[in-house]
């Protein structure tokens, strides 16, 4: 069975993309990869693969569908519109919570939280 390529990787954009990126970089691929312009044997397949990638990531529906099918969480914080910055203030505040407390416990979850926040910003 063969496996389903990545959408976001087909049209050869971010996973965070706003629609108007993906629509701009579907219209780049269609020109570069066009039978017409694109002598090569599989353009065709070229083309109904981004076509077909757009047509799931140009839809809000499908687009959240396919993003919680993915694992990515992405399509969880769109649903529930939670702000994706939202951890990371309750993170803040309890290292500010545990400053009245212990200074220099609260250094030490402040810096464990900016390491860890940078090491998840680097993944991307």
């Amino acid at each position: 069975m063969k496996a389903q390529p990545d959408l976001y990787r087909v049209l050869q954009v971010d996973p965070r993309a706003e629609p108007e990126v993906i629509e701009a970089a579907r219209n780049r691929l269609v020109r570069k990869y066009h039978p017409d312009v694109n002598p090569s044997a599989d353009a065709g397949e070229r083309i109904r693969q981004i076509n077909s990638a757009y047509e799931v990531l140009s839809d809000p529906e499908r687009r959240a569908r396919y993003d919680g099918s993915r694992g990515t969480g992405e399509a969880r914080n769109r649903r529930h519109g939670r702000p994706r910055w939202l951890p990371a203030l309750l993170l803040a505040a309890t290292g500010l919570l545990l400053l009245r407390l212990s200074p220099r416990l609260a250094f030490l979850f402040l810096a464990s939280w900016l390491v860890i926040a940078l090491i998840r910003f680097f993944r991307r």
